[in-house]
């Protein structure tokens, strides 16, 4: 019946890695609206504030900080930001902004590194992961089922395990 439904949000179920990281960009906008009482994500100064303030936050003491992990930061913050009861979605106007900040000027800034993680071979647990999403919670529509034990099998190619090499 139509009593028993509501107006609230749904949004999809997140893993917990992912959620993870969503709460931590989200405590730390927590504190930063504390200490500066009536701060908004809606508003680029802010945004920006806040930003580099994450920046610095992360890389005391590391050797160089990573674009990447920057930009990442703010995708988190972000899609945090609008699961959050009562919030709207940061404009895209804004989060494009921030985006840009970060890949132009806290990168001449703080001499973010530019280079990506040299990829390896697929360790057991990563092997795990992807057959599980594969097998339980993908959602494409293959032609044919072989193509799922055939990808199966291409990924068996590229795992390696510490313990045999």
């Amino acid at each position: 019946m139509k009593t028993d439904l509501n107006n609230d949000k749904v949004s999809k179920h997140l893993e917990s890695g992912t959620e993870t990281n969503y709460t931590r960009m989200l405590v730390l906008w927590d504190e930063y609206e504390r200490r500066i009482p009536g701060a908004t994500p809606y508003d680029r100064k802010t945004a920006k504030h806040f930003m580099e303030g994450v920046v610095r936050g992360c890389c005391t003491g590391k050797k160089e900080p990573s674009m990447y992990t920057m930009l990442q930061n703010w995708t988190d913050f972000g899609a945090g930001w609008k699961r959050r009861p009562g919030n709207d979605k940061i404009s895209p106007e804004v989060s494009e902004s921030i985006y840009f900040y970060i890949q132009t000027e806290l990168r001449k800034k703080f001499r973010f590194s530019t280079t990506r993680r040299t990829r390896h071979f697929m360790t057991v647990n990563n092997f795990a992961i992807v057959i599980k999403h594969m097998w339980a919670k993908d959602w494409h529509q293959y032609r044919h089922g072989r193509i799922l034990v055939q990808d199966h099998a291409a990924y068996m190619l590229f795992i390696y395990s510490l313990v045999c090499g």
